[in-house]
């Protein structure tokens, strides 16, 4: 593993050659002029020349072969599983163009016929090799780093974890991950601003930088939490690497960091979970790091901590269920649901929410509460929040196509989704890959995402405003929602919880409140939403106070895709209130 991620453009250029019928003997002059600026090492099997590469990686392979010209597609594709992003050229005798154009089908970068070539025909190959091994460095270091501290990002941490893990089940090296996460980071943007923050944060990451093993990485995985992986040999003690390595963290911490008009040093969490002693499963190993990250949050101080077993109840859900999520992401087992809308003026089913499941091949349907806060915990909200709007989309195509129309189709938006920098950018690709009228789409904010980082919740709004997309306030009167701040946002409707419909009309309470929130409502020209209606005695009271849509039990329960499409072909025409 490296320590960072940053090219090498003046180290020694390395060329392995694979020479399996010794057809470099036929041109000694043109390989030795070639290849004399740089190191050159020559195997004559194709065996060996693997093992020399993972041993010292090169940066071009000269594969030579001849009589078995008409394997090289095979080989040239296992080179490429091993190290696929390092060029290929093929030497061969006689080889025709339509041979060569093959080869490079098969992902070979260049070819050289022996009978054919030049010695500055073969240099030219070479040097457009490396041109083309640097341009890969350079797409590759962008792909994996963080754009804010230089450092890894998740994709390329999770990618490293992986590998690693596969690694040391043959190796017996042992793995430490470290999650580690700024103290009271969000009271620090609320306080001081996202630009002191970003400044916390990049310094943050320089520290570590500098005090992390030559066989470390570091990357930064979200806002402020940051994962570090170091790998020991089998006999070196893991945990002592580990301490020493995050004393000289926590002492370079201490040290002041000036932002705005503030001295203060960085109090971080930070939590250990060790490889194999506490398992091979990548989700697993960072979710037990995040759990001793947050015992060490008890402490007010800079504190680390190892996870051990009590720190983690056996009977956990999310100890069966977390593994499979990623697998279950990828393989399709999550559904939407759709819970219809009911138009009080009209008696029409206006529109739907959608509400996702887990269908589990072995539990059945299981309930958002079952699974989402493991989500969460395992950092998998944001794509499956994609995925969510994503099949949404799928499914309203799917009903304009059967010549059915909604109003609009709600898709709840997590506020962790809002941490994602490529949020705006993500949902335009949907929606341009999917051809969805965003004038039908509606996006649903609870109330915490309004107080987290209101410039850049507000910044996003607006964006995904000008693509059509209108938004909905879900669970309206569970926080400390103003409606001073609902006039700074775009939002249209406003969605009174279930907990104020329930008992609407038995306690004066909340039905004061229910009034206050319609009345409001439309003043702010903003539609009224009531959830949870599950009898008639709810709805009377609800239309008596112009309530504008509602759902609930009392009309429909959610239901799968199928079913929701089928209630709307067969009861387009009214719902009787």
């Amino acid at each position: 593993m490296s320590k960072a991620l940053r090219l090498e453009p003046d180290r020694p250029k390395s060329i392995l050659l694979i020479d399996i019928d010794g057809i470099s003997r036929q041109i000694p002059e043109a390989l030795i002029e070639s290849t004399r600026k740089h190191r050159l090492v020559i195997t004559h099997t194709f065996s060996d020349g693997m093992l020399c590469q993972k041993q010292n990686r090169c940066d071009v392979i000269l594969l030579a072969c001849n009589t078995l010209k008409n394997l090289l597609p095979k080989i040239i594709s296992k080179l490429h599983n091993f190290q696929p992003d390092v060029p290929i050229i093929i030497l061969a005798p006689d080889l025709k163009d339509d041979e060569g154009e093959l080869l490079i089908q098969s992902n070979a970068l260049d070819y050289v016929s022996i009978s054919e070539y030049t010695t500055d025909t073969l240099s030219r190959s070479i040097r457009y090799a490396f041109h083309s091994s640097e341009q890969l460095q350079i797409i590759n270091e962008l792909r994996d780093s963080d754009s804010m501290t230089g450092l890894g990002n998740r994709q390329y941490f999770l990618r490293t974890l992986e590998s690693s893990l596969e690694s040391i089940k043959t190796s017996g090296n042992k793995l430490a991950i470290i999650s580690l996460d700024i103290n009271n980071f969000r009271a620090l943007n609320n306080r001081h601003g996202q630009h002191n923050g970003d400044t916390v944060v990049i310094e943050l990451g320089q520290r570590i930088a500098k005090n992390i093993t030559d066989t470390s990485i570091a990357a930064r995985i979200g806002n402020d939490e940051f994962t570090l992986l170091i790998e020991t040999s089998p006999f070196e003690d893991v945990k002592q690497m580990v301490t020493q390595m995050l004393n000289r963290i926590i002492h370079s911490l201490n040290q002041p960091i000036q932002y705005g008009n503030v001295e203060t040093s960085i109090k971080c969490s930070i939590g250990i979970s060790l490889a194999p002693e506490h398992g091979y499963d990548p989700e697993q190993l960072v979710h037990r790091a995040v759990l001793a990250r947050q015992e060490s949050k008890k402490a007010f101080d800079t504190r680390y901590t190892f996870f051990s077993s009590e720190l983690e109840d056996s009977n956990d859900l999310y100890s069966e269920l977390a593994p499979e999520i990623a697998f279950a992401l990828r393989s399709n087992q999550f559904v939407l649901h759709y819970q219809p809308q009911i138009n009080l003026k009209t008696g029409q089913i206006e529109g739907a929410e959608t509400l996702i499941r887990w269908n589990h091949p072995e539990r059945g349907l299981l309930y958002p509460d079952s699974f989402i806060p493991i989500c969460e915990q395992m950092g998998l909200i944001v794509p499956i929040g994609y995925w969510i709007i994503h099949q949404a989309c799928h499914d309203l195509n799917n009903l304009i196509r059967e010549g059915i129309h909604l109003e609009h189709l709600g898709v709840n938006l997590s506020f962790r989704q809002f941490g994602d920098e490529n949020l705006v950018p993500t949902i335009e690709r949907i929606l341009n890959k999917t051809k969805t009228d965003t004038s039908i789409l509606e996006l649903e904010l609870t109330e915490s995402t309004l107080h987290d980082d209101q410039d850049h919740v507000i910044s996003c709004l607006e964006s995904l405003s000008e693509m059509g997309l209108s938004f909905s306030l879900d669970d309206f009167g569970t926080g400390y929602s103003s409606f001073s701040m609902l006039q700074k946002l775009p939002i249209d409707t406003i969605k009174i919880d279930r907990s104020f419909i329930t008992d609407v009309t038995v306690c004066d309470d909340d039905a004061e409140i229910v009034r206050a929130i319609i009345n409001l409502a439309h003043n702010m020209g903003k539609k009224v939403i009531a959830e949870g209606v599950e009898n008639q005695d709810q709805l009377d009271f609800l239309v008596s106070h112009n309530c504008d849509i509602v759902q609930g039990f009392f009309f429909s329960r959610p239901v799968d895709f199928e079913t929701f499409k089928h209630t709307l072909l067969k009861c387009s025409d009214s719902v009787a209130v």
